[in-house]
């Protein structure tokens, strides 16, 4: 038994620096929104529907990836973003933001972004779990503007078609927009970092000592409540 705990272990910390996931959405095209006209357009929130059909099974994950189309500017401002289970489907037209948030939902992180599109901006935040099972996923930024509106846009990786996405997004002034467009996403759990030298002899003196106690808790006879 102490071989097998020993076993498991050596595997979790192994296999811990890989990443796996999904992309979702094929490029056809490229979007300037949420990330390059957002400011210009007077966004407050804005939100993405990822349908349950395109993912190939249930995953966690903690870092999102888009991919530059072309190259530019991005706004200055400061993204939230939550992540949700969501009965929306393509046309999103909800009245609020809050109509298309359904179950478990769960802050993922706030960024401030400025500069040029880079060629994969990818976001780290915390583990959400999804299971293709229970219905779409929804992603809803809430954008605060930080500089005036960026020029010359720049692009993500996007598709029109409606097949895998769907968004809608909403504008200071209250207007409502909805299509069958969304950004090209990457869902992935960053990597681990690899435990230096010294943290491995630390890591398996733990694995060592944990592995005794197994060990001693296996030989102790089996107690009965009594009465």
């Amino acid at each position: 038994m102490v071989r097998l705990g020993l076993s498991v272990c050596l595997a979790l910390l192994v296999f811990s620096g890989f990443a796996w996931g999904d992309t979702i959405g094929t490029t056809n095209s490229g979007n300037c929104l949420p990330f390059g006209c957002a400011v210009s357009n007077d966004l407050t929130v804005y939100q993405q529907a990822y349908f349950a059909s395109a993912f190939s099974g249930p995953l966690s994950f903690n870092d999102i990836s888009f991919f530059q189309y072309r190259a530019g500017a991005m706004d200055s401002a400061t993204y939230s973003i939550n992540f949700s289970y969501t009965n929306a489907v393509y046309p999103m037209n909800a009245a609020t933001p809050g109509e298309n948030v359904g179950a478990d939902n769960t802050y993922f992180g706030t960024y401030t972004l400025s500069g040029n599109v880079p060629t994969t901006l990818s976001l780290v935040g915390n583990t959400f779990s999804y299971d293709p099972t229970q219905g779409n996923l929804l992603m809803t930024m809430y954008i605060t503007p930080i500089s005036t509106a960026a020029s010359g846009y720049g692009y993500f990786d996007s598709n029109f078609t409606a097949v895998d996405t769907a968004r809608e997004y909403w504008e200071s002034n209250g207007s409502v927009s909805w299509d069958g467009s969304g950004l090209i996403t990457d869902f992935s759990t960053a990597p681990v970092a690899t435990p230096e030298p010294a943290s491995w002899t630390l890591t398996g003196a733990g694995i060592l000592l944990l592995g005794g106690l197994f060990y001693r808790t296996d030989r102790r006879p089996v107690r009965t409540a009594g009465f």
